[in-house]
C-alpha cells in the first residue's frame, strides 16, 4: 500500500491556495475558448453581424487543436485530448523564480464566431459544484438505486477525481454530466467496489438526466487522461476513526486526563465521531478543501467543529427529554493540547496548530444542506446552462442530427397524411 507521504495526492494534486486552483480553472477556460474558435474556423462557420472580431486569435491549445494557419478544409470531428496541466501545478509554481500570475481571463476571445458569449471560469466552477452535489444521489450510502449503494469513500473518490479533471479541462468541451457518471464508475473500480455501468445508466435516468453507457465509457477514457492516471485517493474518514480511537486511549492516561473535563468512558466520543463523519461527507463532495489540505488536518478539524456544534446545541436546547437529562453532557476536549501532548517531537505539530483555526473556519463556513437547491442558485444555473448550450463542443452533432431526423419524420408524416385518400362513406342499409 502506498504511503500518503509518497502519494501523488500530496506531491502532485495538493494546492497551496485557492488562487492557484482559480488560476488553473482560468487557464482551462482560456484554452477551451481558443480551441473552440479554431474549431469554428476549420468548420467554416460564418460570423453573425453581432459577433466580435476574432481575427487576432493566433494562439492555439497545445495538443488539442490545429494551428490557426491550417486551411479550413475539413473540421475535426474527433474528441479533443484531455489536458492535465493542473497535475504538479504547485511544484511548478515553486520552481518559477518570477512567481508571476497570468491573467487568463483577459486573454483570448470572449465570444465564439457566431457571437455567443463563452462561459467564465466562475460560471464553470458553479456548474461543476452543482453536478458534484448530485454524486451522493448517484452512488454511495444515499444512492437512489439500491444496487449502487456503496461506502462514503466511493462518493468521495468520485468527487475528487471529478474536481481534478476540471482543473485542467472545461465544461464547454467535455460534458460535465457524462464525466460525473464516469467518475462514479471509475471510483467504484479504484475502491474495489465495482458498479455495473448499466446500473449507473439507470441511475441517471432516475435522476432525469440520462447518460448512455457509451457516453460513460468515452468520458471515462478522457477522465483517466485528465487526472494523469493518478487514481489513488486518500480521504479523512480513516483519519477521524484513527484519531477517535487514539483519543479514547490517550485521554485515559496521566497526560491526557488534564485535557478533558471528566474521565472518558463508554460511548462518550461516539456523538462527536458521528457528527464529524457527517461534516466530512459534506466536505468531500461539496468543497475544494480536499485539494488544499491533507486528510489528517481535515479529520482533526472536523472533530473540533463537531464537538463545538454538539456542545452549542446541548447548551441552547430549551426542551430536553427525560432520557437526555439522565445522560451526561458531552465532554469538552482540548484538541490543541492533545496535539502538543501527543506529538511533542513532531516538527509538523506547530504548522498543524497554525492550520487548524483556518481549516475550522472553512468547515464552519460550509453551507448546511444542499445550497444548489435554492431558488436563487437554480435561476443562476438555468442561465449558465442556457449560455453553455450555445457555445459547447459536446452534443452539437447529436443535437443537430436529432433535430434533422425529427424534421424528416414530421415531413414524412405530413406527406403521408396528404397522399392518404379520404375515407369512403358507408351508406347504412335501411
Amino acid at each position: 500500500m502506498v504511503d500518503y507521504q509518497d502519494s501523488s495526492q500530496l506531491n502532485q494534486w495538493l494546492f497551496a491556495s485557492n488562487e492557484q486552483m482559480e488560476e488553473c480553472r482560468a487557464r482551462a477556460n482560456h484554452d477551451a475558448r481558443v480551441w473552440l474558435v479554431e474549431q469554428d474556423k476549420q468548420a467554416g462557420v460564418q460570423p453573425s453581424d453581432s459577433s466580435e472580431n476574432t481575427t487576432n486569435i493566433n494562439n492555439n491549445v497545445s495538443g488539442t487543436g490545429a494551428d490557426s494557419s491550417t486551411p479550413a478544409s475539413k473540421p475535426s470531428t474527433a474528441p479533443p485530448m484531455a489536458l492535465f496541466f493542473a497535475c504538479g501545478y504547485k511544484k511548478n509554481k515553486e520552481k518559477d523564480p518570477s512567481g508571476t500570475t497570468i491573467d487568463y481571463t483577459s486573454q483570448g476571445p470572449s465570444k465564439n464566431i457566431k457571437g455567443h458569449e463563452f462561459l467564465t471560469p466562475t460560471e464553470e466552477s458553479t456548474l461543476i459544484s452543482f453536478y458534484a452535489s448530485k454524486l451522493a444521489t448517484l452512488i454511495g450510502p444515499k444512492a437512489s438505486i439500491p444496487r449502487l449503494l456503496r461506502e462514503s469513500k466511493i462518493t468521495a473518490t468520485a468527487a475528487l477525481l471529478y474536481r481534478r479533471f476540471f482543473l485542467s479541462n472545461s465544461v464547454m468541451i467535455f460534458d460535465p454530466k457524462a464525466v460525473l457518471v464516469a467518475s462514479a464508475f471509475l471510483a467504484s473500480k479504484v475502491e474495489d467496489a465495482m458498479a455495473d455501468v448499466r446500473n449507473l445508466q439507470e441511475g441517471t435516468e432516475k435522476m432525469q438526466a440520462p447518460v448512455t453507457q457509451q457516453e460513460i465509457i468515452s468520458a471515462e477514457l478522457a477522465l483517466l487522461q485528465g487526472c494523469h492516471y493518478d487514481l489513488l485517493c486518500f480521504h479523512p474518514f480513516k483519519s477521524v476513526l484513527a484519531l477517535t480511537e487514539d483519543l479514547r486511549t490517550f485521554l485515559k492516561s496521566d497526560k491526557g486526563q488534564n485535557l478533558v473535563q471528566r474521565p472518558i468512558s463508554g460511548q462518550d466520543l461516539k456523538p462527536i465521531y458521528d457528527k464529524a463523519r457527517l461534516i466530512l461527507e459534506q466536505v468531500t463532495i461539496c468543497s475544494d478543501l480536499t485539494l488544499l489540505f491533507s486528510p489528517g488536518p481535515i479529520g482533526l478539524a472536523s472533530l473540533i467543529v463537531a464537538q463545538d456544534e454538539i456542545l452549542a446545541q446541548s447548551s441552547s436546547s430549551a426542551t430536553t427529554t427525560a432520557a437526555q437529562q439522565q445522560q451526561q453532557p458531552p465532554p469538552r476536549i482540548d484538541f490543541y493540547g492533545y496535539v502538543l501532548q501527543r506529538f511533542p517531537e513532531k516538527t509538523e505539530a506547530s504548522s498543524l496548530l497554525e492550520t487548524l483555526p483556518i481549516l475550522c473556519d472553512r468547515l464552519r463556513a460550509l453551507p448546511q444542506g444542499n445550497i444548489m437547491t435554492t431558488n436563487e442558485t437554480l435561476a443562476q444555473l438555468k442561465q449558465i446552462h442556457k449560455k453553455l448550450k450555445k457555445v459547447r463542443y459536446w452534443g452539437a452533432s447529436s443535437s443537430t442530427s436529432d433535430s434533422s431526423s425529427k424534421k424528416k419524420k414530421k415531413k414524412k408524416t405530413d406527406q403521408d397524411s396528404e397522399s392518404m385518400p379520404p375515407p369512403k362513406r358507408v351508406k347504412m342499409e335501411e
